[in-house]
């Protein structure tokens, strides 16, 4: 009996997951037609992917691409990229910024990478309530921000597995 509770234990130790989950892969698919509110895109047309891994050390990477942004127009601007923790349709304040993106070689992209941390989440969230939210595949999203669209251009949900 004692041995078939501790297996029971373990078993719903590992279903709860943690951060030490290394190599755990997580991915968005982007674009403008979900951001809420509707994003003012005319004349482009926003695109974009991203990739989690976490690393299993307190951090998780990312490569987060984007093409077709506003950014291509005179004076729009970058200025900010976050994860949120909601489901589709849903908003919700940030709970961890990003690496703001760039302008890329051609008008209108990015290419970013970077790394996070339990230390650039912000309260009421955590590390471990980021890396549930990311597993659950409805619980979180990336979105990028400009700007011609300070709400956000473009937005995924971020979903187990890599692209």
């Amino acid at each position: 009996m004692r041995q078939g509770m501790m297996l029971l234990f373990c078993a719903a130790l590992a279903a709860c997951g943690s951060s030490s989950s290394s190599g755990e892969l997580f991915h968005a698919n982007m674009n403008s037609a979900v951001e809420i509110p509707a994003p003012n895109v005319a004349g482009a047309n926003p695109t974009g992917t991203a990739v989690f891994t976490n690393n299993g050390d307190g951090t998780v990477s990312y490569t987060v691409n984007a093409s077709g942004l506003t950014t291509q127009f005179s004076g729009v601007t970058f200025t900010a990229m976050h994860i949120h923790l909601a489901a589709a349709g849903a908003t919700a304040g940030f709970s961890v910024p990003l690496t703001t993106p760039t302008a890329g070689a051609t008008a209108g992209t990015t290419t970013v990478t970077g790394t996070f941390s339990a230390t650039n989440v912000v309260a009421p969230a955590t590390f471990d309530s980021v890396l549930t939210a990311m597993r659950n595949g409805n619980a979180a999203y990336l979105n990028i921000h400009t700007s011609r669209n300070p709400n956000g251009e473009l937005r995924g949900q971020i979903s187990t597995g890599g692209l």
